[in-house]
C-alpha cells in the first residue's frame, strides 16, 4: 500500500505566517479571507511541524480524512508513516517524511500557539518531524488530480512519479551539501569552522560576490576579505536553504562575526538592529553605526525573521 497524501493548500513562499509573507489560491474560504489554517504548516516548534489541510464539509458535516486508505485505523482515527505532498496552485511546495495522518482535526499544541501571530490558526490534521520547503522559484513539479476535496491519495501513476521525484531532489541537495559538509575526521567547532572555509572557497561564495560586490553593511570591497555569511545559520538549515544565494549576505570580517553572533541584525526595511550587549565603545571600534542599512529582497526577508528570532541577542 502507497502511504501517499496529496494535499492542496494555497500559495505562499514560507508558511510561517503571515507577517512577511501572504497568501493566495486555495480553496474558497482561502480566497475570500486570504487566510487559512495552511500559514503555518512549515514552522517548525520543538521538533514538530504542524500541518493542516481544509478537510470540506459534505451535506453540513465536516468531511474526514480516511486514514484507513493509508494504512491507518479509521477507530483509532491516525495512520502513521505517511509521505504526506503539500501542493499549491498543481505545483509540489514540499512535502513531509513519515507523517502522522489525523480523520479529524487536532487543537495546537498551547506552546505551539505562543509562537503564532494568527490565533485563528489553531488546528491540524498532519504532523511530523521530518519536513522539506522547496523555494519559490523551484516549485516546477506538478500534480495533478487533486478533485472536489483539497486532499487525494493520488493513484498508482502519480505515486511513483512523485516518489522518484522526492527521491532525486533530496539526493542533489545531499550531495551539494556533503561535498562541503565532509567533516568525518572532525568534531565540535572544528565542523563549523571547516564547512565556513568551504563555503567561502565555493560557488555559494562566488555567487554572493556577483550579487553584492563588497560588504553589505559597510561597503569594503577587498573581496580576499569577504566573507559569505549565512543569515539561517548552516547547523539550522535544511540542504536547499544551505545552498540558497538569499540565505546570504556578504560581508567584512568584523561585521561577519558581530551578524554570526547576534550582536547585529536588521528589519524587514533592511535598517540595522543593534544589541544592547553591543556597547558605544565596541561599536565605534568594530565600526556599527546606527544608521547603518542593507538593501533586501522578499526572498531575504524570511531568513532575517529566523535571524532576528532566534540568534540575535536583542
Amino acid at each position: 500500500m502507497n502511504r501517499i497524501l496529496y494535499c492542496r493548500i494555497g500559495t505562499m513562499n514560507y508558511y510561517q505566517g503571515l507577517k512577511n509573507d501572504s497568501i493566495s489560491g486555495g480553496e474558497s474560504y482561502l480566497r475570500e479571507n486570504k487566510n487559512g489554517g495552511e500559514i503555518y504548516n512549515f514552522q517548525y516548534i520543538n521538533g514538530c511541524y504542524y500541518g493542516y489541510v481544509e478537510p470540506g464539509h459534505q451535506k453540513g458535516k465536516e468531511c474526514l480524512i480516511h486514514v484507513e486508505k493509508l494504512g491507518g485505523s479509521l477507530k483509532a482515527g491516525i495512520a502513521h508513516g505517511v509521505l504526506v505532498v503539500w501542493v499549491a496552485n498543481e505545483k509540489v511546495v514540499g512535502w513531509y517524511n513519515n507523517a502522522d495522518v489525523y480523520s479529524k482535526k487536532q487543537v495546537v499544541p498551547e506552546y505551539v500557539m505562543i509562537s503564532r501571530e494568527n490565533k485563528e490558526a489553531c488546528e491540524f490534521n498532519i504532523m511530523s518531524n521530518e519536513a522539506v520547503l522547496i523555494s519559490p522559484k523551484n516549485r516546477k513539479y506538478p500534480v495533478y488530480g487533486i478533485g472536489q476535496h483539497q486532499f487525494w491519495f493520488g493513484d498508482e501513476e502519480t505515486n511513483a512519479k512523485v516518489v522518484d521525484y522526492i527521491k532525486t531532489f533530496e539526493s542533489n541537495q545531499n550531495k551539494k551539501v556533503n561535498s562541503i559538509e565532509d567533516v568525518s575526521n572532525l568534531v565540535g567547532d572544528d565542523i563549523l569552522a571547516l564547512v565556513k572555509q568551504r563555503v567561502n572557497q565555493g560557488d555559494y561564495r562566488k555567487k554572493l560576490l556577483q550579487k553584492f560586490d563588497n560588504c553589505c553593511i559597510c561597503g569594503a570591497n577587498l573581496k580576499d576579505c569577504l566573507i559569505a555569511s549565512h543569515i539561517k545559520p548552516w547547523r539550522d538549515s535544511s540542504p536547499e536553504e544551505k545552498t540558497d544565494v538569499n540565505n546570504g549576505l556578504l560581508l567584512c570580517p568584523n561585521h561577519d562575526k558581530l551578524f554570526d553572533l547576534g550582536y547585529i541584525s536588521f528589519d524587514n526595511e533592511g535598517k540595522i538592529l543593534i544589541s544592547n550587549q553591543l556597547d558605544e565603545k565596541n561599536q565605534m571600534w568594530l565600526n556599527v553605526l546606527p544608521t547603518m542599512k542593507i538593501e533586501i529582497t522578499d526572498e531575504n526577508m524570511f531568513y532575517l525573521t529566523y535571524h532576528r528570532e532566534h540568534i540575535f541577542k536583542a
